[in-house]
């Protein structure tokens, strides 16, 4: 069973693209002692990396700076969400930076979520959760969430037609029906945002 655990996990990896993982990620495979061994038998042999506390993840060589390279705040968030069950979405500037729409570099990389405040610390740096309302987050889908959270980041005065412009090419026809159809309890400018970058949508 064990090997079998391993491979198992390994599969799962590949098909579901995570970049950072738990154990909690596992447990339709095996119970929570069976997969926490397999983990770290897997590290043993460097098939995968500790990161953090109960955080994995498969190490990726960067030949340019011949070093392995750091997963992103972002994806450690995800994993986190996903261990605690919560609805998270990348806040202020790590949402513009989400889109590509900053360069700036946050101290912290701030998310929304439906869980409690909590802080965590890694080598590539540190992830805030701020807890907000569930209506806010839930019912949401994860482009709508991030689209309103880029849009309040900005501010009215600063999303103006070339900042929309981007934001409305990083998303699909069916991304912005969705955006119109979930964001119509939102303050008036936001909403208002929101229909232009729907402009190239059916619903327009």
């Amino acid at each position: 069973m064990n090997n079998s655990a391993e491979r198992k996990i390994l599969i799962k990896i590949q098909k579901e693209g995570f970049s950072v993982f738990s154990v909690y990620d596992f447990l339709d495979i095996s119970n929570y002692k069976t997969i926490d061994k397999a983990l770290e038998r897997m590290c043993e042999k460097e098939k995968i990396r500790r990161i953090g506390k109960g955080l994995f993840d498969v190490p990726s060589f960067n030949k340019r700076f011949r070093e392995y390279a750091a997963p992103s705040l972002w994806e450690i968030a995800q994993a986190i969400g996903r261990k605690y069950r919560w609805t998270i979405v990348p806040s202020g500037v790590s949402a513009l930076n989400y889109f590509g729409l900053s360069e700036q570099v946050p101290a912290q990389y701030i998310c929304l979520s439906d869980g409690p405040y909590r802080s965590f610390a890694f080598s590539s740096g540190k992830i805030n959760f701020k807890h907000a309302a569930n209506r806010n987050l839930s019912h949401l889908s994860f482009k709508t969430r991030l689209v309103i959270q880029a849009l309040k980041a900005a501010g009215k005065e600063e999303a103006g037609n070339r900042f929309l412009a981007r934001l409305s090419a990083s998303l699909s026809k069916e991304d912005k029906k969705i955006l119109l159809a979930e964001s119509q309890t939102v303050s008036s400018w936001v909403y208002e945002k929101i229909r232009l970058i729907g402009k190239e949508s059916p619903q327009s």
